[in-house]
């Protein structure tokens, strides 16, 4: 536990790269204890330590389910951050939350990630992987978003979701013929 009290302390030592490297350590212990320290570490002044914090809270989601969807909206804010790398960052971590980041798929679909769609589009299709069912619900609310692409992209992810969950054809279908 002393380890791990460090490491917690050193996410505010006065130099970006030890608190980085304590996010680091940290990830690889995915400890609960952290989750509070790491939520904070979101707010440091350095966007690369809030990447690194970003990544040990998606690990530490992905070791603990039960913790993962409050990770996923503690992560969500930062889709939207003015750093590109921050926010690729964030939706590549989320995509290790297992079903827990589908309260977060309608700011991954908004994020405009779109320096490199394909990129993009593959961390989107691994959100959607990740969160199984549960990800098809936040699809489907993001068919009414204000922005054409993301509605668009709603729709390209829910046919590929229709194909891979059978059970939910009928429901996904129905969505996708009303209007926009």
């Amino acid at each position: 536990m002393d380890d791990l009290n460090t490491l917690i302390a050193r996410l505010s030592a006065p130099e970006a790269v030890q608190r980085i490297c304590a996010a680091d350590a940290l990830a690889a212990l995915a400890r609960i204890e952290a989750i509070p320290a790491l939520t904070a570490a979101l707010m440091d002044a350095d966007d690369s330590v809030r990447g690194h914090a970003a990544v040990a809270l998606a690990r530490t989601g992905a070791a603990h389910p039960a913790h993962a969807e409050r990770i996923a909206e503690s992560l969500t804010p930062l889709l939207a951050a003015e750093n590109l790398y921050l926010r690729w960052a964030v939706a590549d971590a989320l995509t290790e939350l297992g079903p827990g980041v589908a309260p977060a798929i309608p700011a991954l679909l908004a994020a405009g990630l779109v320096a490199d769609k394909e990129a993009y589009i593959d961390v989107l299709l691994d959100a959607i992987r990740a969160a199984g069912e549960a990800g098809i619900p936040a699809l489907i609310v993001a068919l009414r978003h204000p922005e054409r692409a993301v509605r668009r992209l709603a729709t390209d992810l829910l046919e590929r979701a229709a194909a891979a969950y059978p059970a939910h054809a009928n429901e996904i279908a129905i969505s996708l013929e009303r209007p926009r």
